[in-house]
């Protein structure tokens, strides 16, 4: 991303309404050229009211894109490092989900018609505060158990009606990566496998968060979250800096903005 002195145009720019304004700048000078030329002079497709109704087709079909298919984020903080660092942007595919956001606003929700897998990361609705869109990634689904312990994930699956008996947890296997280092930090890298695939996340090896700060979920022992229904568990990868499902419980599925397909 460009930087600017001026504080203001940063703002903008990092907000993306820099990119609007020029487009309404161009948009405006196009109509005052056309306006300014007699009808004999110009093609049909420069006059008035052809430019303003290419700016609308224009403007729509990138509105319904952003709304219905694709539409670029950018990360705010470092809760999702290594993945994802400060400033960086990710591409969200919004196709079978059900929170139809537009840039930050929420247009209107619908069925889902797509639930994520574990490991995918998801932008969403945060519970306490909707306005706001967090980034995390999925950890635990709907009927399942999460346990987090020593820094560790563990996972019960959901007990089937035809088991014949209780299944146990089981943990997210983790392998020191003791190379990979955040420089100027205490974060240690891990690679974390979720069965389908694996990824690094972030680790704090000084830091020890006390329990009573974890969200507790009545009927469950402390440090342990059963996944309601139509609900997921979400956690950043820079676990000891990542405010997330352990803290203030579930996501629910139609507050699901995409989920993520690309990063730069």
């Amino acid at each position: 991303m460009a930087h600017y002195e001026n504080p203001l145009l940063q703002l903008l720019a990092q907000n993306g309404y820099l990119s609007i304004a020029l487009a309404l700048i161009c948009t405006g000078h196009s109509l005052y050229l056309a306006h300014n030329y007699a009808d004999e002079q110009r093609k049909w497709f420069a006059r008035w009211y052809v430019v303003i109704l290419i700016v609308i087709g224009v403007f729509g079909l990138i509105g319904v894109v952003r709304l219905y298919v694709v539409s670029p984020f950018q990360i705010p903080s470092s809760a999702m490092l290594p993945t994802l660092t400060p400033g960086s942007h990710v591409l969200v595919s919004k196709s079978g989900f059900a929170n139809k956001t537009l840039f930050t606003s929420e247009i209107y929700q619908t069925e889902s018609s797509l639930v994520p897998s574990r490991g995918d990361i998801i932008v969403f609705r945060y519970p306490l505060e909707r306005d706001i869109l967090y980034i995390k990634r999925v950890i635990g689904l709907p009927g399942e158990t999460i346990r987090y312990e020593n820094k560790q994930v563990f996972v019960k699956p959901r007990c089937l009606p035809e088991a014949e008996s209780f299944t146990e947890f089981k943990a997210l296997d983790l392998i020191a990566l003791p190379e990979h280092t955040l420089s100027s930090s205490p974060l240690l890298i891990f690679q974390e496998d979720v069965g389908s695939h694996q990824h690094n996340i972030a680790i704090n090896m000084q830091r020890e968060i006390p329990a009573h700060f974890y969200f507790n979920q009545p009927g469950t022992p402390a440090l342990e979250w059963k996944v309601p229904a139509n609900h997921l568990f979400v956690m950043g990868d820079n676990r000891d800096n990542s405010r997330d499902s352990r803290f203030w419980g579930f996501v629910p599925e139609q507050d699901i903005v995409g989920r993520v397909i690309y990063s730069w």
